[in-house]
């Protein structure tokens, strides 16, 4: 807690206008947009889809990298990865180089299902972004970096 916060204990909290609640409601708002999508037309929960996501950009991939890169908790990505292998989306086979980790990748059928998902979802982002010029796009993606840098920053400091 900085001096200026501390020394301003009088001040109440609006929780509608308290900025990480407006982030986060933000957040959900544009996620449930796009879920709209693939939880509709293509049966997925978003657990599930963004597993088929990260492993159609990046397969193979592990469960903890998937987890890494999704910024999602290690039992959802688990419940999803059993769903989509149920499912016969994803294959999970031992890495070469240390059999103690498995390594997960789509199968055709679940190439595929990312192959025809990812126009939908990118439409849908448009359709979000149309609201925008240009500038204020480029302006989005510079505040979304600096308020990165800054998390980062003040994570740190609290280390």
């Amino acid at each position: 807690m900085t001096d200026k916060q501390a020394g301003d204990e009088s001040k109440a909290l609006v929780l509608e206008e308290f900025f990480p609640y407006r982030l986060s409601v933000l957040a959900q708002d544009v996620s449930e947009s796009v879920a709209e999508i693939y939880t509709g037309k293509f049966k997925l929960k978003r657990a599930e889809w963004r597993v088929v996501a990260a492993l159609g950009q990046h397969q193979p991939m592990s469960a903890k990298a998937i987890t890494a890169h999704t910024c999602m908790e290690k039992m959802p990505v688990s419940r999803a990865i059993t769903v989509l292998k149920d499912r016969g989306l994803v294959v999970q086979a031992v890495d070469d180089r240390d059999r103690r980790y498995s390594q997960l990748s789509l199968t055709e059928s679940g190439m595929a299902l990312y192959n025809e998902i990812v126009p939908w979802v990118l439409g849908r982002e448009q359709a979000l972004l149309d609201e925008f010029d240009s500038q204020e796009r480029a302006l989005i993606e510079s505040l979304f970096e600096r308020l990165h840098r800054r998390v980062d920053t003040l994570k740190a400091g609290d280390d």
